[in-house]
């Protein structure tokens, strides 16, 4: 009987990695929903009440968790918004999200400089880093000129802090 399971799983291993060869995976990790984009008459509203939220949170480990989920709210809008071809709001609100980002990692590592346990933010904040990349060399794809040197700028910010995360 443990020779049959050994063989079943041996032949689909071997059977997931024949087809599986090649394929590209995308990174494991779901952005935010966005709600309110920046093009809307009425974001200042969510980034007042955003901010609010940040000052209120005293904890560092939690404000970082913060940041991040600002940083993937935002980089889900700028998406959005080059997805309906608004791509000059849509490049900037991505810039944006990776200066959210680098605050997370920078509260993130003061708060283990504070003797706070982080170990679980910076598993998160690397997982995040990569699915951030993936995004946002998608979307250099579809941009060019000014808007592409934003994001290309962007890229290099988040790359700049997923290697302090390390």
């Amino acid at each position: 009987m443990k020779k049959l399971l050994v063989g079943l799983i041996v032949i689909v291993l071997y059977i997931g990695s024949v087809f599986g060869a090649g394929k590209v995976w995308a990174i494991d990790y779901q952005l935010a929903y966005p709600g309110i984009l920046p093009d809307s008459p009425i974001y200042f509203l969510k980034v007042a009440r955003d901010q609010t939220m940040l000052w209120f949170i005293r904890d560092t480990r939690q404000k970082a968790f913060y940041l991040l989920l600002l940083s993937d709210k935002r980089l889900a809008a700028g998406e959005s918004l080059i997805n309906l071809n608004k791509k000059d709001i849509g490049a900037t609100s991505v810039v944006r999200a990776e200066e959210y980002f680098t605050q997370a990692v920078d509260t993130g590592i003061t708060a283990q400089k504070a003797g706070t346990d982080v170990a679980d933010l910076f598993a998160k904040l690397t997982v995040a880093a990569a699915k951030h990349t993936e995004v946002i060399a998608d979307l250099q794809t579809k941009v060019a000129g000014k808007d592409s040197d934003l994001l290309l700028k962007a890229r290099r910010e988040n790359q700049n802090s997923a290697d302090r995360v390390k």
